[in-house]
């Protein structure tokens, strides 16, 4: 029926159909089993000329901007000729030039809705603002993710709410939504009440702790001290930052084998639920870590062990780009469009400056194919397998694009500095937080430094200062042929330089628990 209705009817009627859609899983999962990507795309287009035309008729600061780009909004009449034609929105370009109240529909704020803030992570913090109808599809998909991942309408869970309360989008927002769906406790990133609240509570509940991976850890690793972890059932879902497998094996492994972590992608500047991972992206994961000519294939390099999810198409529209940066490297990136027709300050071609990209379903089903001929057999083998293989695009990060450090040309990420010290029992012990720089030395020259803080109870000393060294010497130049390459024509440059800092000292020292980490300086 909505094959019929994509083709003939105007927009209108697809927004009338799709709230009875969302209203049940059966009728989601329907939907993503049967409906091709012809048919997507049709919607997909029809939603995207609807609001690109809402927002150069209706936005202030938008109508300024296409006008400043010499852009005719009337020529844009196609998917092919919103990609050519329509410029990139970003923070410097649009958010940071025009006021809020401009970048919204008529040039005012929404009567009913909420004002966000971004966590400042990259300075200072910004507003976004949301009206109350355009929350509502959102709603809707997280009890889909919830029920789909975790099977959330089928057992009771206590839900633990770790993520920073306050202006910030992720830990509020995660409340409204789930107090529908199970029973939540708003806490904070507090680790006494979170298991204060599990000893009061018992170990007869199905508990899901919510929060930022780096918490997550602190918790696991301090709660062992106070409770048996594995005496209580635990899921963990997560989000906000990116995570490296090791850290998924880690968690796991503490919390019991039975334990189920599932992330979702979003940011405060578009949406919270952008993407989710599902059981077949979390398989993904574990064929991607052991074939090196899988990753090449994927992500143009054997260096990379992104983060990957799946999204609704019919509900953010993203497209793939490349970027020069400032040293003259290429870098893969996205824009994303909101399709919603009730959303307030429209986000057109936005782009969040996260390194990553999408495949379509079938292309990344082919490429499968070719490199993990069994993979589909190995998948029916899991556990989880029960779970059909959603027919929907992935999307793939690797982190911010300016969340590196470069040398000589070779990136290095933050995700390598932690692997680097996953791989060693001693240093994943002794390592509380690090961060990574380029600083001058006092010749004047330039190196590659890692700070790195130490649990409450280590000391720094030149031991073992000297083995964070040679792990992460060593280990660099595994994970990075650029780097690998950087230190062999220029070791003093490239050599890190390793600064072990007491917790709680130095550049570490805190007023206050922040809403997230900076890895570089």
């Amino acid at each position: 029926m909505l094959k019929i209705l994509a083709r003939l009817l105007p927009v209108g009627f697809i927004d009338w159909y799709e709230p009875w859609l969302l209203k049940k899983d059966e009728r989601i999962l329907d939907l993503i089993r049967n409906l091709d990507q012809n048919t997507i795309q049709t919607i997909v287009e029809k939603k995207l000329l609807r609001v690109l035309n809402q927002a150069a008729k209706y936005v202030p600061a938008y109508m300024d901007f296409v006008a400043s780009n010499n852009v005719d909004v009337n020529k844009v009449n196609s998917l092919d000729t919103f990609n050519s034609l329509v410029p990139a929105t970003t923070k410097n370009n649009y958010i940071d030039k025009y006021p809020l109240e401009e970048r919204c529909i008529n040039g005012k704020l929404p009567r009913y809705g909420n004002i966000d803030e971004s966590a400042g992570s990259t300075g200072v913090p910004t507003n976004w603002i949301r009206s109350t109808k355009e929350e509502k599809i959102m709603h809707k998909l997280f009890r889909f993710e919830f029920d789909y991942d975790l099977q959330g309408n089928e057992r009771n869970y206590v839900i633990l709410n770790t993520w920073s309360s306050g202006p910030w989008a992720t830990g509020v927002k995660f409340c409204e939504i789930m107090q529908d769906y199970a029973l939540i406790k708003n806490i904070g990133s507090d680790i006494n009440n979170t298991l204060r609240t599990l000893k009061l509570l018992g170990k007869k509940h199905n508990y899901i702790i919510a929060g930022y991976p780096p918490f997550i850890k602190r918790l696991v690793d301090k709660g062992q001290r106070q409770i048996k972890w594995e005496d209580y059932h635990i899921d963990i879902i997560t989000g906000g930052e990116g995570f490296i497998p090791e850290w998924r094996d880690y968690i796991c492994k503490k919390l019991g084998v039975e334990c189920k972590i599932f992330s979702a992608y979003g940011s405060s500047d578009v949406d919270i639920g952008i993407a989710f991972e599902t059981p077949f992206t979390i398989f993904l994961i574990s064929l991607i870590r052991r074939n090196i000519d899988l990753r090449k294939k994927l992500f143009g390099s054997k260096d990379k062990i992104p983060m990957v999810f799946q999204y609704d198409p019919m509900q953010h529209y993203i497209n793939n780009v490349m970027r020069t940066r400032k040293d003259g490297t290429k870098v893969s990136e996205f824009e994303i469009t909101v399709l919603d027709k009730n959303i307030v300050s429209p986000k057109i071609k936005y782009n969040i400056y996260d390194e990553g990209g999408v495949f379509g379903f079938e292309e990344m089903m082919y490429t499968l194919s070719e490199y993990e001929k069994n993979f589909v057999g190995e998948y029916e083998k899991l556990e989880y397998s029960s779970k059909n293989i959603l027919r929907l695009p992935f999307l793939w990060i690797n982190g911010r694009t300016d969340g590196t450090v470069s040398i000589d040309g070779a990136n290095v990420y933050p995700s390598q500095i932690e692997m680097c010290i996953h791989s060693d029992k001693e240093l994943l012990e002794k390592t509380h937080s690090f961060n990574i720089s380029i600083n001058k030395d006092k010749k004047g020259g330039f190196r590659f430094t890692v700070l790195i803080e130490l649990k409450e109870k280590y000391k720094p000393n030149n031991k073992l200062q000297k083995k964070y060294h040679d792990v992460m010497l060593k280990n660099l130049q595994k994970l990075n042929d650029d780097y690998k390459e950087s230190f062999t024509k220029n070791k003093i440059f490239a050599d890190p330089k390793i600064i072990l800092y007491k917790f709680d000292t130095g550049p570490f020292k805190l007023e206050s628990e922040p809403i997230k980490y900076k890895y570089v300086i």
